[in-house]
């Protein structure tokens, strides 16, 4: 049995007498492993996708409700749903006697925490290739002090790359801080390991588009294929993919 196969029936709930959360939720590995967005937020982030109703256009679980669902407290919630919202990951609305809604973005491919978490991960791939054999993996393990993933403010250099880029998002210099981020990480590299790395940015960048066209031909032939045969929805849950970056 394939390891999907498995999953889809674990969350029918068929394996157990009673199962009292069945359904599932789509979590792109790019949002699931969005530097500078902490576990504990992702995990409030993605009971909102849970609780997303179509129909509505929004989600209203309670905090109290994450908070039960999540095994932390109602106040740690209320901290992570703020700090998703300032990074655009959702918005809310009501409050102050009301119970809050709340509209996950449906945008997300402009949100500059994916963007710059994800030309970070495209910098390790094209360096890694880059690297004698003889380095291992200890420049990698030291990168996380390059983005200081348990720091919650966004003063350091990653932090600063951050704020550039909001300031740059749909201008003539957005591609300008992308590369001198780049650059950044090649140097850092460089001093980490004592190596000189010939590396051009612009030729690396247009082979991975170029072959992300090709995989995006591959998987709209079987996106259609599957969802010819698509099986019935799981629960209230279940709702077809709205966060796909791949477009």
């Amino acid at each position: 049995m394939k390891l999907p196969d498995y999953l889809m029936i674990l969350a029918e709930g068929a394996d157990f007498e009673i199962c009292s959360n069945r359904g599932y939720v789509i979590t792109p590995n790019c949002v699931r492993r969005c530097i500078r967005v902490p576990q504990e937020e992702k995990l409030v982030l993605f009971e909102i996708y849970s609780h997303y109703n179509e129909e509505k256009g929004y989600a209203f679980p309670t905090q109290q409700t994450l908070a039960l669902y999540l095994g932390i407290s109602a106040s740690t919630v209320s901290k992570h749903l703020k700090s998703l919202e300032q990074k655009g990951f959702i918005k809310s609305r009501g409050g102050k006697g009301k119970s809050k809604i709340y509209f996950p973005s449906f945008d997300l491919k402009n949100n500059v925490y994916l963007i710059l978490s994800e030309w970070f991960f495209f910098a390790i791939s094209v360096i890694r290739k880059k690297l004698h054999n003889s380095m291992g993996a200890e420049w990698a393990n030291q990168l996380l002090q390059f983005v200081n993933v348990k720091i919650s403010t966004e003063n350091d250099l990653y932090g600063k790359f951050l704020i550039k880029l909001q300031k740059e998002m749909g201008f003539a210099f957005e591609e300008d801080v992308i590369l001198e981020f780049l650059n950044c990480m090649k140097e850092y590299v460089e001093q980490l390991t004592m190596q000189s790395l010939d590396i051009n940015w612009e030729k690396e960048i247009k082979t991975a588009i170029e072959k992300m066209k090709e995989s995006k031909k591959g998987k709209t032939y079987k996106r259609k294929s599957t969802m010819n045969n698509r099986k019935p929805t799981l629960s209230s849950n279940d709702y077809d993919d709205p966060f796909d970056l791949l477009g």
